[in-house]
């Protein structure tokens, strides 16, 4: 998330972080259940994303979520 590693996270990483995740499928209840879990001292979920399946994962996700794959 700390995209030029300055040791902090400025707004926009912040933003541009969560867009990310919402991109890749997850849906605005989870991502809420997570920043809840968060401010009340919860661990930090990794979240498969873009970044990382190169933009494949909000479909394939999806499917999974329907039980078509």
């Amino acid at each position: 998330m700390d995209k030029n590693n300055d040791g902090s996270i400025q707004l926009n990483e912040w933003i541009e972080f969560w867009t990310l995740v919402y991109n890749s499928g997850y849906d605005e209840d989870e991502i809420g259940t997570e920043l809840d879990n968060m401010i009340n001292g919860g661990s930090w979920v990794k979240f498969d994303t873009t970044e990382k399946l190169g933009g494949k994962n909000k479909n394939e996700r999806n499917l999974k979520k329907e039980g078509k794959i």
